[in-house]
């Protein structure tokens, strides 16, 4: 998957962006879904907004022994798939849920998979 900065988002405030970004056809920019993990789901529901477009359905649950529950709720199947995850604490909770959202659209066979993570908390590590 590819990983956009925050500086990198500002710049994907229109579907025109997200769609370039993608590597889409412009003729076929509504091939594309953007889901959101627990961290901060309202922050991904203002893009969706901001681009016109509903936020894709996942539910997110652990099981008893705190393991991640991802289920889609809609058909990803030759779309592009773009997953707004921060790494907000717990971060190590946060980073296992985004690859784990990344394999559950790679197995649904989303043509590709974005993860876009405004704030990553390893960055700032010297």
């Amino acid at each position: 998957p590819r990983v956009f900065s925050a500086e990198k988002l500002g710049t994907m405030a229109t579907g025109a962006a997200l769609a370039e970004n993608a590597d889409m056809s412009s003729a076929n920019t509504r091939s594309y879904k953007l889901f959101s993990g627990s961290a901060n789901p309202e922050l991904a529901k203002k893009v969706a907004e901001q681009l016109g477009i509903p936020l894709g359905e996942a539910s997110i649950g652990r099981f008893n022994d705190g393991e991640c529950n991802i289920q889609l709720g809609e058909n990803v199947r030759n779309t592009h798939v773009f997953i707004m995850q921060s790494t907000c604490p717990p971060v190590n909770d946060s980073l296992m849920e985004l690859f784990l959202m990344v394999r559950c659209f790679r197995r649904a066979s989303a043509r590709t998979v974005t993860a876009i993570v405004p704030y990553y908390g390893y960055a700032r590590q010297d």
